[in-house]
């Protein structure tokens, strides 16, 4: 074969391999940059409510349920929907998810939707009902829990991804956060709030019909 011919054409592939390994790596840290800002994000997100949560419990009883529920929203609005860490950047955190693992962009959109969700629900239908309110609002908490919960999984995931390293140590500072709540009790619970509710329900009826 003729030298002059060969040595171009192996100039040509050698090129051509090391622009597409230097495309490869050049690729890999860009995601693996937008990864862990991702985890970052979403490790801050999860942080927000174990804060919040002991907070708010620590309070229940030391103010009227009228006054517990306007605190109770004041301090989700303040700390969870409009801090910079979570809500603002929800949609960038999927999106950058997606972008690299898209089964668990997908995931993570309808576990971070239903915790938006959750987190601005409000009680103020049922708050002159004290025990009515206090059942909605443990209802609601063992659903929040269960919603967090999926987004440490996740979490979790992303980070044994990013390297084993992280994957094991989210996996342990998340282990002393957690509290267990089981679908048992999350049953009780609601047969229990529809019983009571389909009594305040009785009642208001009663005092419209005499009223």
């Amino acid at each position: 074969m003729d030298y002059k011919i060969l040595i171009p054409l192996a100039g040509v592939i050698l090129g051509w391999a090391l622009g597409s390994l230097s495309g490869f790596f050049k690729t890999r840290n860009e995601n693996k940059r937008i990864l862990g800002k991702s985890i970052s994000q979403l490790y801050y997100l999860v942080l927000e409510f174990k804060l919040v949560t002991p907070y708010l419990e620590k309070i229940k009883d030391e103010m009227t349920v009228e006054q517990f529920e306007s605190h109770r929203q004041s301090v989700i609005e303040r700390h969870t929907l409009k801090n910079e860490n979570s809500i603002e950047n929800i949609n960038g955190v999927t999106d950058n998810i997606s972008s690299i693992y898209p089964m668990i962009g997908i995931e993570l959109k309808q576990v971070l939707e239903g915790y938006v969700f959750q987190r601005r629900m409000k009680f103020d239908n049922s708050k002159y009902e004290r025990k009515l309110y206090f059942l909605m609002l443990s209802a609601y908490e063992v659903s929040q829990e269960l919603t967090v919960q999926k987004m440490e999984e996740i979490l979790v995931k992303l980070s044994f991804k990013y390297n084993v390293l992280l994957g094991y140590k989210i996996k342990r500072k998340l282990r002393k956060q957690n509290s267990k709540f089981s679908s048992t009790e999350m049953n009780l619970l609601t047969e229990e709030i529809d019983k009571e509710f389909q009594n305040f329900k009785e009642k208001i009826e009663k005092k419209d019909n005499q009223d």
